[in-house]
């Protein structure tokens, strides 16, 4: 989404928007989080070292590592390594 919009009827989050915004967007999110007003979903070593240096990777309600697999995941596609798992 571009433009302004607000996170005050947002209940469910995936992405912080363009990188250059992201230490701003994840301090609100993380604050939403905590209130209890929104589930923040974020995946990928970039989005996760943005909210680990603007201090908020643990407030989310969900992070991953994955980037590709993690938005496959989301996806509902099947991935390898988690069918090995299901199948064992």
């Amino acid at each position: 989404m571009r433009g302004k919009w607000s996170l005050a009827a947002v209940r469910f989050l995936l992405g912080l928007g363009e990188p250059g915004n992201w230490p701003a967007a994840a301090k609100a999110v993380a604050e939403r989080t905590v209130e209890g007003k929104l589930l923040s979903v974020a995946g990928g070593g970039d989005t996760v070292a943005a909210l680990a240096k603007a201090g908020v990777v643990d407030e989310f309600s969900y992070v991953s590592t994955a980037g590709g697999a993690f938005l496959e995941w989301m996806e509902g596609k099947a991935l390898p390594g988690v069918e090995v798992l299901r199948a064992t």
